[in-house]
């Protein structure tokens, strides 16, 4: 993960609340970037048959999502409810034989942030 990414931001004086500067801007771009990259991944591990491979691509998608959501990071909580992390739970029950988890919605919004990314 760059650099750029880590939760510590320096103080900025350039921005105003109808104004982002430019190095917040780009940093806010490659955010929103990694979050789409993040979930275009969740979607296409719905098809893995290899539950290590799965869940090693889950604990890195948590790291990155921890550090990527904002200046402060995502808590837990938000992690543990973000839709790339549903859809890489569903999956995961799946392969670990449980009962199907109903992973439409938490696709669907990993779709609409990798379209959103793509802007």
């Amino acid at each position: 993960m760059p650099y750029m990414f880590q939760r510590w931001a320096p103080p900025c004086t350039n921005c105003t609340p109808d104004l982002v500067c430019p190095w917040h801007s780009e940093v806010e771009t490659l955010r929103r970037a990694e979050v789409a990259r993040l979930a275009s991944q969740a979607v296409q591990v719905q098809n893995a048959c290899n539950l290590s491979g799965v869940l090693t691509s889950a604990a890195a998608a948590a790291n990155s999502l921890r550090d990527c959501g904002s200046p402060r990071g995502l808590s837990t909580l938000e992690i543990s409810h973000h839709p790339v992390m549903m859809l890489f739970a569903s999956k995961i029950a799946d392969l670990a034989g449980l009962s199907h988890t109903y992973p439409t919605q938490a696709e669907t919004d990993c779709l609409a942030l990798v379209a959103r990314g793509a802007k």
